[in-house]
């Protein structure tokens, strides 16, 4: 189960920005309270930071805490797995990319955010040195592919990129999330 508490941190992920209460409310649809006893957790453990501006309190990332690694790399295999869930047709096409260790591969577009039809491809982003050849006959969508080398992949971090600034706010990893979380680090600054 996709738990609140890192679906707060994967929202403080996709904005990049300090958010407040209600908007964390507004794009998460948790309850207030929950919200709160989530937020009131999250600050003890150090993994977010808070700053009252006014009469709103901002909460915002604590990038500076060596946990925040593995919360983030958390809240990614947990997203995954509600992924695997809510596509069960895919789960052998998972489990076939997993069996490369040396790339990334990570869904985007209107699979990562849920918003796909029968219709709709598949984006993926695979990155890696070599060429990456998807089990797309084990898909029942098409797949649109993206190639990267690691090397174009920081490069595209640098410069912000619009496609890597879509990937980063809404995407679910395939394979090697701790590889990718370190990415997301390095996004976010």
């Amino acid at each position: 189960m996709y738990t609140n508490k890192y679906k707060i941190i994967n929202l403080l992920i996709k904005e990049n920005k300090e958010l407040f209460l209600r908007e964390i409310h507004r794009n998460t649809k948790i309850p207030l309270k929950t919200i709160q006893n989530n937020i009131k957790i999250l600050e003890n453990e150090n993994i977010i930071l808070s700053n009252i501006v006014g009469k709103n309190k901002f909460f915002r990332l604590n990038k500076t805490n060596p946990k925040i690694i593995f919360e983030i790399e958390i809240a990614e295999n947990k997203k995954t797995i509600d992924f695997i869930d809510k596509n069960p047709l895919l789960k052998t096409f998972i489990e076939k990319i997993n069996e490369d260790k040396n790339s990334i591969t990570v869904v985007f577009g209107s699979f990562s955010n849920y918003t796909n039809d029968q219709n709709s491809d598949i984006d993926i982003l695979t990155i890696s040195e070599k060429k990456i050849l998807l089990p797309d006959h084990l898909s029942t969508q098409n797949i649109h592919q993206i190639d990267m080398t690691f090397n174009e992949f920081e490069k595209n971090i640098e410069k912000k990129s619009a496609l890597i600034n879509e990937i980063f706010k809404n995407h679910i990893v395939l394979n090697n999330s701790s590889q990718f979380t370190k990415y997301i680090l390095r996004w976010t600054k």
